[in-house]
């Protein structure tokens, strides 16, 4: 594989026109509920139990033990998602990476995932790194803060210099 799109949530990816020829594209958190895609990357068990994807080929990339708090939260909907293949963060390495925390955001976990698959250029709308709304309006102050924002940043930056030494190019494509 070689081309990949992430569909980030962030304000601007309601503005965006995705670009064609993608051999994988990865959704993160509700962006699946706007955009068919491959994959869908989340961090939380709250996204998986409020995010409904429109449509979905085939593939969750989250963490396991957010996977696992489905049990005990909302068995209900682990039993919808069923028919979905599951990796997780936790088998996912990213050689010579240091900064261990690529799996706290999402974004920078679909991004560890295009990199795992094979890609060699990567694509990403709707990831603005400000505001406190997402693609759709919603409300999300209190996970979208400024501080958030600086810390997602540097682990995105690391992360994207890493891969670039791989040859992975990392683009953030502006509505």
């Amino acid at each position: 594989m070689s081309r990949v799109a992430i569909l980030s949530a962030g304000p601007s990816l309601g503005q965006s026109i995705i670009r064609p020829g993608y051999d994988l594209t990865i959704g993160v958190n509700s962006a699946v509920e706007v955009f068919p895609c491959d994959w869908w990357c989340f961090a939380d068990v709250a996204t998986a139990i409020r995010v409904r994807p429109c449509v979905m080929t085939g593939s969750i990339f989250t963490s396991e033990t957010e996977w696992s708090r489905l049990d005990g939260l909302a068995v209900w909907r682990k039993d919808e998602l069923s028919g979905y293949q599951v990796e997780f963060f936790e088998r996912v390495e990213i050689p010579g990476f240091v900064n261990s925390k690529w799996h706290t955001y999402s974004v920078t976990a679909a991004l560890a995932l295009a990199a795992h698959l094979g890609a060699s250029e990567v694509d990403v709308y709707g990831h603005d790194m400000a505001g406190a709304v997402d693609h759709a309006g919603h409300d999300m102050r209190f996970t979208r803060t400024d501080a958030r924002w600086e810390i997602e940043g540097r682990i995105w930056s690391l992360l994207c210099a890493r891969l670039a030494r791989d040859g992975v190019e990392v683009r953030r494509i502006a509505a």
